[in-house]
């Protein structure tokens, strides 16, 4: 019997077989986002809540592009026509 071999989806998204993505990446993906505050909320001023997104924004996509956990920050490409993961689509 022929010996298959199996990658899966985490291993050819991260690009490293030895970096797998969370389980429901998606949903992992959003879950920073549960914590923002509203603008609107008289708590919170926009200012506030305009950072509190932004680092939620970061944090999810953290999720597929610092998967690893190796990087403190995520580098933007120099190139204006990339499209990231987008292009896939």
């Amino acid at each position: 019997m022929e010996k298959q071999l199996t990658v899966s989806a985490s291993t050819w998204q991260t690009g490293d077989p030895d970096v797998k993505l969370p389980p429901w990446p998606v949903r992992a993906a959003c879950r920073p986002f549960a914590d923002v505050p509203s603008a609107n909320s008289s708590a919170n001023s926009p200012e506030i809540a305009d950072e509190a997104l932004l680092r939620a924004v970061g944090a999810s996509a953290s999720v597929l592009y610092n998967a690893s956990g190796k990087f403190t920050c995520l580098q933007l490409p120099d190139d204006p026509e990339y499209d990231g993961i987008w292009d896939y689509q």
